[in-house]
C-alpha cells in the first residue's frame, strides 16, 4: 500500500534535514520545509518523531476511500480540516471528543494512543504554522483555536493603585509591579485530556441517599412524585444514561411485555433501539402507577396506559411516538430540567454532591461486586460475568472499560484477602495450641475425651491448619492456590 516516507539528508548548507515523499512517490515540498522550519526549536530525535509522527495522517488522507471520495485534501478550510482531523482520531487513534464550552474539543483516549496523539497534534499545529509562513496554505491555522480570546480578556495586564484606580501594568522585568504568575493559556483546538478512567463507587447506601433528599423536598412542599422516584429507580437499576431513559416511550415498554424490561436507544445508535433494560417488579409497579395517575393528568389527551393500549391495538395512535416521562407542560422531559430541577435539589438535600452519571458508574460497580464474589462462591467465573456485563451495557469496547474498572477491582479483592490474613492471624495470636508433649495420640481421642470434646476437635484442627496454610503463605512457601484463597475468603 502507497504511503509517505522520509529518508535523512547529510549535513550541509541548504539546512533541509529530510526530504518527504507522498504516496506517488514525489516530493512533498511544504513537509520538507516544515522540517527545517522545526529543527530550530526542536532536538534532533524530536524532530524526527514530529515528522514520522504526522505522516501517517497524511497517508491517510490521501488513501482512506471516504476521505478519497469526498476529495479532502490538507490545504482545505479549517472547519474542513478539523472535521478530518476529529475523524482520523477517532477511527484511527481511539479517541472520545467532546465539545469544550469556550470553543475548541476536548480528546480523551487510551494509554496506548496518548503519545500518539500528542505527537500528532503537537506535529500538525507546527506544520500548518510553517506552510502558512511559506504560503503553502492560505488560510488560518486550523489546529489553533480562538476560544482563548475570552479568557484572556479577563487578565487584562491592569493593576490598582493606592487610591483605587487602575492603570496598564508595567512589564515584569521593570521590577515596578508585582510579576504575573498566571499560566500560559493554549491556543490549541484541541485539547488533549488525561486517559479516562471510570469512577467507581462503592457506596451501596447512594441510590437512598437521593431518595431521602427527594422525598425530603416532597414535605417542604416542593415537586417530587412518582415521575421523579421512577427515574431514580431506574438510574440505579439499569445502569442507563440519563438520556436513554428519557427517549423511553409506551412502545419501548409494551416490545417487553410491559414487564421488567423495555428497549432503548444506545449512546451512537442513531436513534435506533439497539439494547434493552432491566429494571425490578417493584419499579414495574412504580412506573404503571405513574402512567395511569401522574403522567394521565398532564397529558395532552388525559389518557391511561389501558387507554393508550387500547387505541394501539386499533391502530389509532403509535405508541413508539408516545414518550414515557412528560414534564409538567405534558411535553416530553428532559435531561436538564431532571438534572437541574430534581436531581441537583435531591442531592442538596441530602448534602451530597453527585453527578447523575455516577448512577452508571454505581451499577457497574455493584455489578462487578456481585461477579467477583459469584466467582469465589463458585457459580460463575469472573469472565462469563464481565462478558455478560458488556453485553448488557452494549459497549463498544467493553474490553477497554473492563480494563479500566479491573485496575481498582484487582487491588479491592486482594484487601478483602488481606483482610480474612488478618483475621486469621489475630485469632491465632489469641489462641495458645496445645504442647506437642501432652498432645493425646489420635487413636486414644475416643477413649479419653468426653463427647462434647470429640465433636469440637476437628473444628480446633480445621483451625490449625488454616493457620498453618496462612503462615506458609505469608512466608511464600505455600503457594499461591485456589484452594488457599477459597481458605481465606471462607471465615
Amino acid at each position: 500500500m502507497p504511503s509517505y516516507s522520509c529518508c535523512a539528508r547529510p549535513e550541509a548548507s541548504h539546512g533541509y534535514p529530510y526530504l518527504v515523499f507522498d504516496c506517488e512517490k514525489k516530493l512533498h515540498l511544504p513537509l520538507i520545509a516544515f522540517a527545517k522550519d522545526a529543527q530550530v526549536r526542536l532536538a534532533s530525535s524530536s524532530l524526527q518523531k514530529y515528522l514520522t509522527g504526522i505522516l501517517p495522517w497524511f497517508t491517510w488522507l490521501e488513501t482512506d476511500p471516504w476521505q478519497v471520495r469526498a476529495n479532502h485534501q490538507w490545504t482545505d478550510p479549517p472547519d474542513l480540516v478539523r472535521s478530518v482531523i476529529r475523524e482520523y482520531l477517532v477511527s484511527r487513534l481511539e479517541c472520545r471528543v467532546r465539545d469544550h464550552p469556550l470553543g475548541g474539543e476536548f480528546l480523551q483516549t487510551t494509554e496506548a494512543c496518548v503519545n500518539s496523539v500528542r505527537i500528532l497534534l503537537a506535529s500538525l499545529k507546527l506544520f500548518y504554522r510553517s506552510a502558512i509562513t511559506h504560503g503553502y496554505y492560505q488560510h488560518t491555522n486550523p489546529l489553533s483555536g480562538t476560544f482563548t480570546e475570552l479568557a484572556e480578556s479577563a487578565r487584562r495586564e491592569m493593576v490598582q493603585d493606592t487610591d483605587g484606580s487602575l492603570r496598564p501594568k508595567m512589564p515584569d522585568r521593570s521590577g515596578v509591579d508585582v510579576p504575573s504568575r498566571a499560566g500560559r493559556l493554549t491556543d490549541s483546538y484541541f485539547l488533549l485530556k488525561d486517559e479516562w478512567i471510570p469512577q467507581v463507587v462503592t457506596d451501596t447506601t447512594l441510590p437512598q441517599q437521593i431518595l431521602d433528599g427527594g422525598r425530603a423536598l416532597k414535605k417542604q412542599g416542593k415537586d417530587w412524585g412518582l415521575r421523579e422516584e421512577c427515574m431514580i429507580s431506574l438510574l440505579f437499576e439499569t445502569g442507563a444514561r440519563v438520556s436513554e431513559l428519557m427517549a423511553l416511550t409506551l412502545g419501548d415498554w409494551k416490545r417487553r411485555g410491559l414487564k421488567d424490561s423495555a428497549w432503548t436507544r444506545n449512546k451512537g445508535s442513531r436513534k435506533r433501539r439497539a439494547k434493552f433494560v432491566c429494571f425490578s417488579e417493584d419499579t414495574v409497579k412504580l412506573l404503571k402507577k405513574y402512567v395511569t395517575t401522574e403522567r394521565a393528568a398532564i397529558d395532552p389527551l388525559h389518557w391511561t396506559l389501558d387507554t393508550y393500549l387500547a387505541c394501539a391495538d386499533r391502530r389509532e395512535v403509535d405508541l413508539d411516538e408516545v414518550p414515557i416521562f412528560l414534564s409538567k407542560r405534558g411535553t416530553p422531559w428532559t435531561v436538564a430540567s431532571f438534572r437541574t430541577h430534581y436531581w441537583k435539589k435531591a442531592c442538596a438535600a441530602s448534602k451530597i454532591d453527585v453527578d447523575p452519571h455516577q448512577a452508571r458508574h454505581w451499577y457497574v460497580s455493584q455489578a462487578l461486586a456481585c461477579i467477583h464474589a459469584q466467582a469465589r462462591a463458585g457459580k460463575t467465573t469472573v469472565e462469563q460475568g464481565v462478558a455478560e456485563l458488556i453485553t448488557y451495557m452494549a459497549w463498544r469496547s467493553g474490553e477497554r472499560v473492563m480494563q479500566a474498572y479491573n485496575h481498582f477491582y484487582n487491588a479491592t479483592n486482594h484487601a478483602t484477602i488481606q483482610k480474612d490474613i488478618f483475621q486469621l492471624l489475630r485469632t491465632s495470636s489469641k489462641q495458645k495450641p496445645p504442647s506437642t508433649m501432652q498432645k493425646p495420640a489420635p487413636q486414644k481421642i475416643s477413649s479419653l475425651m468426653p463427647a462434647e470434646k470429640q465433636q469440637a476437635m476437628p473444628h480446633e484442627e480445621q483451625q490449625l491448619e488454616k493457620q498453618n496454610a496462612v503462615y506458609a503463605f505469608l512466608i511464600g512457601t505455600g503457594g499461591y492456590r485456589d484452594d488457599l484463597i477459597e481458605l481465606l475468603t471462607a471465615e
